[in-house]
């Protein structure tokens, strides 16, 4: 697992100053890197369109005129879709902007939004990291990218199991949509970033698996959904420090759990929407816990968490792992005025084995974990139950609901 590096240390680090397309398209993208027509401090991906000249050789050229740049302009794209089929190598000031908003997908294969989509032809990821291993300042905004539905994209090229996380710092991402990518960032350091009002929408793996300190995740509309997950985390920070994560909606189909947090300190969990319940008569497949703690200091504060646990060992991490709705196997944990809304709902439809199981514990507390609970709710009219493997692992301000076992 890597280790975090705040942000006043990446300060100082070396990053990259250049950018291509992985692949080699023709030596005419080169001629149509010429100086375009700004807009304020950006310019029109457009601009360098030739006849004939495909998606990926105008956006190849663009990038080329960008990151020669001292000062990055911010690259347009038109409110259409555009289709490539190459890696490009991200560089420090990677600015790309349009005017879409970053409301959910539509479930099918199909596409109806009216603003710009990005769509990856093919396997391999759309952006992949320069060669120093790290860099700063990237900024995008109001685009929709999607992965090839059969698989096999990333957004971003993910960090294989083992390896030391790269540094992405001081970057934004907002009012996106990310959809059918294996993941979106997978093994990455962030420093100082800010994810907010976006969605992410049926991602074959954990769709970020994120370290590093100092970021925001905020979700305003802020939505992720799953359909064919088997057993892992959705949103997986590795080891976190001083990061604020907020006002997500999140349902988990086939996760081993919404969210999970292994490591760091000061961060928050705050007014987060996680359902997995069984909705129209389809199963509540959410593996294991909603949210499973397994080291660090965090703090939950409100939201309300809605079906789990339907079959733990399932989980990538095993049974043993998931005990409750929140299950904290290690690391100190204040929960504060979360609302549960037991069981599933019947009127839904589905199998018994499709609910939460009768009494699933709340929170749970392994040997080894420090929780704080206050003001906890359950809101089906169902005895709120939480549960500490032995004595004295929480402090519980509503003690007729505290068991042992």
């Amino acid at each position: 697992m890597a280790e975090p590096i705040r942000r006043r240390t990446l300060l100082g680090a070396a990053t990259a100053a250049g950018a291509t397309a992985t692949t080699v398209l023709d030596g005419t993208d080169a001629a149509a890197a010429t100086a375009p027509s700004p807009i304020g401090n950006g310019v029109p991906v457009e601009s360098f369109r030739q006849a004939g000249f495909t998606d990926d050789q105008t956006f190849a050229a663009a990038f080329g005129y960008a990151a020669a740049q001292t000062y990055k302009p911010t690259l347009i794209l038109d409110a259409q879709e555009y289709e490539l089929s190459n890696t490009y190598t991200a560089y420090k000031g990677l600015s790309l902007f349009a005017f879409g908003v970053e409301r959910e997908f539509e479930s099918t294969s199909s596409w109806d939004s009216v603003y710009c989509r990005v769509y990856k032809h093919g396997s391999g990821p759309l952006f992949t990291w320069p060669s120093t291993g790290n860099f700063t300042s990237m900024r995008i905004s109001g685009i929709q990218f999607e992965g090839n539905q059969s698989g096999g994209s990333d957004f971003l090229a993910r960090t294989p199991t083992g390896q030391v996380y790269p540094a992405l710092a001081m970057s934004t991402f907002e009012k996106c949509g990310w959809k059918n990518f294996e993941s979106v960032m997978l093994g990455v350091n962030w420093e100082g970033v800010t994810l907010k009002e976006f969605h992410v929408q049926n991602c074959k793996n954990t769709a970020f698996k994120i370290g590093g300190a100092d970021s925001f995740i905020l979700g305003g509309h802020g939505f992720l959904d799953s359909q064919s997950l088997s057993g892992v985390p959705m949103f997986w920070l590795t080891d976190m420090t001083a990061t604020i994560v907020s006002d997500l909606y999140v349902t988990p189909t086939g996760a081993g759990c919404a969210i999970r947090y292994d490591a760091g300190s000061m961060t928050q969990f705050r007014n987060l929407i996680l359902d997995s319940a069984s909705q129209n008569g389809q199963a509540a497949v959410c593996h294991g816990s909603l949210i499973q703690i397994n080291g660090g200091s965090s703090t939950i504060m409100g939201g309300r968490l809605h079906g789990c646990m339907v079959d733990p060992a399932a989980t990538d991490d095993g049974a043993t792992r998931h005990k409750g709705y929140i299950t904290v196997n290690g690391g100190q944990t204040a929960i504060i005025g979360t609302a549960f809304c037991d069981g599933a709902d019947r009127s839904a439809g589905g199998s018994s084995a499709d609910y939460t199981p009768a009494h699933t514990p709340h929170v749970y507390a392994q040997a080894g974990a420090r929780v704080i609970t206050r003001g906890l709710l359950s809101v089906r009219n169902n005895p709120l139950v939480i549960t500490e493997a032995t004595p004295g692992l929480i402090d519980c301000d509503q003690p007729a609901a505290l068991t042992v076992g």
